[in-house]
């Protein structure tokens, strides 16, 4: 919230600016807009993310909660409510992702898209009481440096 606030106040202050500096009124339309676009992306980022680990955690759940073999452990997960959750948020996320392609270069996006095995790591040991090893950790800093160094 501290975020959108501070972005807000300063989108507000460069509209300010512009109106004392007799600027067009398309200037002032371009900036929101493009204020806008990039809050867009940011929440469809968060949602891609957020449905990608609900989708894992959730089959984790199922896959923990099915003891049957063979053909009925395929069955029983598919009366599984995780496991249906999980593939729904899975469905839902490839839109999603189809809908980030359209708006970024697929190196860009695909390198944003491998902070998932850092976010899932991290959920696995949030919700699911997974460990996590120095080693682990930094593995996690790698790949968030790895991503920045490629996006940037």
């Amino acid at each position: 919230m501290v975020i959108l606030f501070t972005d807000f106040n300063r989108l507000l202050g460069r509209i300010v600016f512009l109106e004392f500096s007799d600027h067009s009124l398309s200037q002032i339309v371009k900036i929101v807009h493009a204020s806008l676009i990039t809050k867009m992306n940011i929440f469809l980022w968060v949602l891609f993310f957020a449905l990608n680990i609900y989708g894992q955690i959730a089959m984790k759940q199922a896959t923990n909660g099915v003891s049957a073999a063979g053909l009925a452990y395929f069955w029983d997960l598919a009366k599984n409510f995780w496991a249906v959750t999980a593939v729904m948020a899975w469905t839902g996320s490839s839109f999603l992702w189809m809908v980030l392609l359209k708006k970024q270069p697929l190196m860009e996006a695909q390198s944003i898209s491998a902070l998932n095995y850092a976010f899932i790591a991290l959920a696995a040991v949030a919700f699911l009481g997974e460990s996590v090893s120095g080693y682990k950790l930094a593995g996690i800093a790698l790949i968030a440096l790895g991503i920045y160094l490629v996006v940037r």
